[in-house]
This record gives C-alpha cells, structure tokens and sequence, in this order.
C-alpha cells in the first residue's frame, strides 16, 4: 500500500503529526515487471524509516528521520520503464550510512517525503547536522594529544 502526497494530507488530516503514522509502506520490486515478489518491505513514518528483510531469518533496521542527511533518486532504463526508482538516504546512523531503498513505486513522493520530513525532524529535535569540514586547520593540531592545541602551548 502506498499513498502520494495529496492523499496524504487528505486521508490523515492531522495524524501526520503522529510519529506512529505510517506514511509510506513499499515492497521492494523485482526489476522485471515491477512485482513485488521480494521479502523487503519498507515502512516510513514522521520519525523514522524501517528496512524490513528476509523470510526464514529475517532482519529490522531503522533509521531516525532527523539523522537523514541528504536524500538521492536514481533510475535506471528498466526501473523508468516499470515506473520504479531507488532511493538513497545518507544518514548519521552506525549501522547504515546509506539506507537504500531499492526498486520502490512512488519514488518520487517518497524521497521529496523524506527531504522534508528530514528536515522538520531536525528542526523539532533542536539538531543541527553538522560536518566536520577541518576548519580548526592544521593550526589547531594536538600533537602530543594533552587536550591542548601545540600552537597555544
């Protein structure tokens, strides 16, 4: 089951703000055809993103929404041809720093979805998602490793 946008904001009016609400919930698809003869399925709500895997032995990883970096759609021809797409969070998370998505109907409502959603996630938890660009420099460098930077020693 799967549902875009305008669906969204109509069928739940205020259940969006609800972190349990299951906004999106895919399979993924076998290229072939678009069918969904796999054992993945993936379930995103407000809060997080939820990578299920597996049948006899099966596999749960999650995914808080606010540790989503950056979001990328890719498709190739056969996915185009079938109306698919993948899609690629890089996130903060230890476990998976780059949660795919992979073969998915709807991909683009799903990734603008996790952008935003992204985005109010951080907002609301008061995180600002920061990279370590080495602006302290080789100026700032603690050497002997005594907690103080050798340039102010």
């Amino acid at each position: 089951m799967s549902v875009n946008e305008s669906q969204i904001k109509n069928t739940t009016a205020g259940a969006i703000d609800d972190d349990d609400a299951v906004i999106f919930k895919e399979r993924k698809r076998l290229l072939f055809l678009g069918l969904p003869w796999t054992f993945t399925k993936y379930t995103i709500t407000p809060s997080f993103i939820t990578v299920e895997s597996g049948l006899l032995s099966t596999t749960e990883d999650d995914c808080y929404m606010y540790k989503v970096a950056d979001v990328k759609l890719t498709t190739s021809l056969m996915e185009r041809i079938f109306r698919l797409g993948t899609i690629v969070c890089y996130t903060g998370d230890v476990t998976s720093p780059e949660l795919k998505l992979v073969h998915v109907k709807h991909s683009r409502e799903i990734k603008s979805y996790l952008l935003k959603q992204s985005e109010a996630a951080r907002l609301k938890r008061r995180t600002l998602n920061t990279v370590d660009i080495g602006a302290h420099g080789a100026d700032m460098a603690d050497l002997d490793h005594d907690g103080i930077p050798d340039s102010l020693e």
